[in-house]
């Protein structure tokens, strides 16, 4: 445990040193979520039916899904680790790669609260007028943390196919732009026709960004509630069992072939 500890406030000291990345980072959140609410916005206005209510819902949702996904995505690096050779040394430390990556990120998601601050007081001072207070109840926080340790297990599961092929860089990009079209990042199940939707719904994706947010609106009855935290914990020991397996096989092979 005590590696692990200081292996995290290792990150947290990186982190802070290169204050540049932290700030173009910053600017690289925070300009695409303004975009995205423009044109949502402009969308919603323009059309015949439109109501404030409705103008207050698609601003809300995309403010909380900002800071939900700025909480709990990951950018992992096994994948670089195993392509430039460096994971061999790794391998012979008492140590477990997995629980370091987890560690790692972790740490990184104490540097994405500190960057929240200013982009959550610029956009609730952009859209004061609009935004709805989340409902941050123990339903929202189960979500939050269910969502962290899916996005773990999704970006793992993708790093762990850089034992069987050559780049994951394609595949990485491809699985990114599904799991923001079907976690309900890009478009609202809301505004989703319904004979589509229920393939949304059967995915797990939507447990990354739909979900909690509709917890944190309000809009989920408990029973619905309960019924979907159990679903996500099989997701969960699903994709760990994967994991783990994938994980095994593949440090055998890339030690066997002299990685």
């Amino acid at each position: 445990m005590k590696t692990y500890i200081t292996y995290f406030r290792c990150i947290l000291a990186t982190q802070v040193i290169f204050r540049f990345s932290f700030f173009t980072e910053f600017l690289a959140q925070i300009v695409p979520m303004l975009v995205k609410i423009f044109l949502w916005s402009a969308i919603i206005k323009n059309s015949p039916n439109s109501s404030s209510q409705e103008i207050n819902f698609i601003i809300t949702y995309f403010i909380v899904s900002f800071v939900l996904i700025q909480i709990t995505e990951h950018r992992l690096i096994i994948a670089d680790k195993i392509r430039l050779g460096t994971l061999s040394a790794e391998l012979l430390k008492p140590v477990s790669i997995i629980n370091l990556e987890f560690t790692r990120a972790a740490a990184l998601k104490i540097i994405s609260l500190v960057k929240l601050i200013p982009a959550t007081i610029l956009l609730m001072y952009i859209y004061h007028d609009y935004v709805i207070v989340p409902n941050l109840d123990i339903y929202s926080l189960l979500f939050i943390i269910i969502s962290f340790a899916l996005f773990f297990n999704i970006q793992l599961f993708i790093h762990n196919l850089s034992f069987y092929v050559i780049e994951i860089s394609g595949l990485s990009y491809i699985i990114s732009v599904i799991i923001s079209v079907f976690s309900g990042n890009l478009i609202p199940f809301s505004y989703i026709p319904e004979n589509i939707r229920m393939i949304f719904e059967m995915l797990p994706f939507k447990y990354l960004v739909h979900v909690p947010v509709s917890s944190l609106l309000g809009q989920l009855p408990s029973a619905i509630a309960n019924m979907f935290i159990l679903q996500a914990g099989l997701y969960l020991v699903l994709f760990s069992l994967m994991n783990v397996l994938l994980f095994k096989i593949g440090c055998k092979k890339y030690l066997a072939v002299g990685g």
